[in-house]
């Protein structure tokens, strides 16, 4: 079981990788199955779970795409492409999983209470302001369509929802107990449809992507994971001139083989946090094969501190 832990966390091979994240995969399923459907009276603990679904059902996909894939032109044949792995579409899934987890532990796990609500708060804005980018062409008479009436109301409707969030953000006594500069700073933030804090004694901080995951982990080794992805999931010169001998060099293989273990490790990051909250997907985890057991508390304890061994939490009734 030992030989096993070490071959797929550090995975010589990509099938060894893929296997690793299979495994990791299949787990998060029957964790995550108890929770399927279930009525939640918190809407935080709904979004907690879905957001958790979103991370499994990526997982498959970045699975999919570990297997080299071809492209038969029904316009001309000759100008098919041959099974070929795709590294860069790849490192953009992983990115997406790393902000999806990070986001994940800062609101769900790290902050507790009123904090909580209040970055949770910050976070719907975020989202549905962004939304609300969709209103003009439902609202421009100069554009001929034929949209459903209850798109625009649906808009209004969002729109009262993120007034009446500002709203109760603004009438905490946590924002009112922030200075002048921080509530213009909180407030800033709500316009930019940010939501990318950390709070320290009372305190909400900015937050960077890559600090809000160096947070979750006891380690130095995924430092610079986030700028790597990042040159990979935006049309940076970085990943243009790496792609042109990506290929004749040999290392798609090896882009690939590294993106798909350390999506394995982000999958089962999640799952812990995710048992942390929801009960049912503990009790489920025990339900697993034992070296499955031992892969996914393995990996959490060995990169995030013995603190976040899943075993450590505790079996509860539901």
């Amino acid at each position: 079981m030992e030989g096993d832990f070490n071959r797929f966390t550090f995975p010589q091979s990509l099938i060894d990788a893929l296997l690793a994240l299979h495994i990791a995969t299949d787990s998060a399923f029957v964790i995550l199955w108890p929770a399927m459907g279930k009525d939640y009276k918190s809407e935080v603990l709904h979004d907690a779970h879905h957001l958790a679904q979103i991370m499994c059902l990526r997982s498959s996909t970045i699975l999919r795409l570990g297997h080299a894939e071809g492209y038969p032109n029904a316009t001309d044949s000759k100008c098919s492409l041959k099974p070929t792995l795709d590294p860069a579409s790849i490192w953009g899934l992983v990115r997406a999983q790393y902000e999806a987890f990070a986001a994940f532990n800062n609101i769900f796990v790290q902050h507790k209470g009123d904090e909580q609500k209040f970055l949770y708060q910050l976070w719907v804005i975020s989202g549905l302001n962004y939304r609300q980018q969709f209103r003009k062409p439902l609202e421009d008479e100069r554009i001929p369509h034929k949209i459903a009436p209850e798109l625009l109301a649906k808009a209004d409707n969002e729109l009262k929802i993120i007034e009446e969030l500002v709203k109760k953000i603004k009438q905490s006594m946590l924002y009112q107990d922030l200075t002048h500069d921080k509530q213009g700073e909180i407030s800033e933030a709500i316009k930019r449809k940010e939501f990318k804090f950390f709070f320290k004694n009372g305190v909400p901080i900015k937050q960077a992507w890559h600090e809000l995951f160096n947070r979750t982990i006891d380690t130095e080794i995924f430092a610079p994971f986030y700028t790597y992805m990042s040159l990979w999931s935006h049309p940076s010169n970085v990943s243009a001139f790496s792609f042109k001998d990506m290929y004749s060099s040999g290392e798609a293989e090896g882009q690939v083989l590294m993106a798909v273990n350390f999506a394995g490790f982000l999958l089962a990051f999640i799952l812990r946090d995710k048992m942390s909250l929801f009960p049912e997907c503990r009790q489920a985890f025990e339900t697993l094969p034992p070296p499955h057991q031992v892969l996914l508390d393995g990996w959490n304890e060995w990169f995030r501190g013995a603190d976040m061994a899943i075993v450590r939490i505790p079996l509860a009734s539901v």
